[in-house]
């Protein structure tokens, strides 16, 4: 009976550490695909900006757009179906908050949580430190540029 609790208990703690493990190699997995991709990205966030301000909206989703060029560009980057939120003079300046102040965020749901990517358009050059004291189930990534990567867990969990 013991051998048996023995197994058991190294089976889920095995689990618990791979998963983790899983989550960190995606996470910088995400991280180089977006540096590839940074100038696609700053050229979508400009798109986005230009959006928000011309439309008035401050939330979209990337796929009801009219402008079929512009939603080819969101789709070859693979922010087809993403909610794009553009911040203007936002309250917070936390890199975990919703509002981060002038900034376009690109977020997409996975299994594995929220996943956003942020850029950030401020006039004065800001710097986040990376998995700062942001919580233990936040990753916050510097990718390149005014370009950061965002990973959290689902508010429910």
């Amino acid at each position: 009976m013991k051998l048996i609790n023995v197994i058991l208990t190294g089976m889920l703690a095995l689990s618990a550490f791979s998963c983790n493990v899983e989550k960190s190699w995606i996470d910088k997995d995400n991280v180089r695909q977006k540096a590839k991709n940074a100038a696609g990205i700053t050229e979508l966030a400009n798109d986005a900006v230009a959006y928000a301000t011309r439309e008035g909206s401050r939330y979209f989703v990337a796929d009801t757009l009219h402008d079929q060029a512009m939603k080819a560009r969101f789709s070859k980057y693979g922010y087809r179906y993403d909610k794009v939120t553009v911040t203007f003079q936002g309250q917070d300046t936390c890199v975990f908050c919703d509002n981060l102040d002038s900034t376009v965020i690109f977020r997409t749901l996975t299994l594995r949580g929220i996943i956003e990517t942020v850029y950030d358009f401020a006039v004065n050059k800001r710097t986040f430190k990376d998995d700062g004291p942001y919580g233990a189930t936040v990753v916050f990534h510097h990718v390149s540029g005014r370009i950061y990567y965002r990973r959290q867990p689902f508010p429910m969990m």
